[in-house]
């Protein structure tokens, strides 16, 4: 809570009495500055936001902050959850500068017996699990991963209603390129 938002739980039922889905945005895996530093990320190199402090997917007890978090927001009465940056969050890097790697080389998590798609399906079973029937949207994961886990996934950068050049850039390409994968995930798999 904060001085902008006193009751979070009362914010959601004034949504409910004008007849709308009250939702939140959350970045699950941002730490406050009065963390602990043993459940903090490595620093990455050349992040570029060295201020921002990152918790380590690969740490139980962060993942059971992340589920009582979601469950929290879930038992003030949200119906979705907008949950982002989870890529920014573990690699360090936006998705269009991972060109030949995925993060800075020579960096690892505290745990290192785990694969990034594993940490990445821990982090957003663990959110999918504490959530229940809330709607999931996925801001900033990884596409394939989050396929069957979240009921939306946001598939591109911001759009701009001013920036027509920032609108064609970010929102048409992520549609174009994200075309060819409707189809195969919306079919069920057939089996030989």
């Amino acid at each position: 809570m904060n001085d902008k938002f006193k009751d979070l739980h009362k914010m959601a039922d004034e949504i409910k009495s004008h007849g709308m889905r009250p939702g939140l945005w959350t970045r699950p895996l941002i730490a406050r500055k009065d963390d602990s530093k043993t459940l903090l990320s490595p620093k990455i190199p050349g992040r570029g936001q060295d201020d921002e402090l990152i918790l380590d997917p690969t740490i139980p007890e962060n993942i059971t902050r992340i589920k009582r978090n979601i469950a929290l927001y879930k038992q003030w009465g949200y119906h979705m959850v907008k949950h982002d940056y989870s890529t920014w969050d573990i690699f360090g890097k936006w998705g269009v500068q991972m060109k030949d790697t995925f993060t800075a080389p020579g960096w690892k998590f505290h745990d290192q017996t785990k694969t990034n798609a594993e940490i990445m399906n821990h982090l957003y079973g663990a959110i999918r699990e504490a959530a229940g029937d809330i709607y999931i949207i996925g801001c900033n994961t990884a596409s394939h991963l989050s396929e069957g886990v979240f009921e939306l996934n946001r598939i591109g950068d911001d759009t701009s209603g001013k920036e027509w050049a920032r609108t064609k850039k970010m929102g048409v390409k992520a549609l174009g390129f994200r075309l060819p994968q409707n189809i195969p995930f919306m079919r069920p798999m057939a089996i030989a």
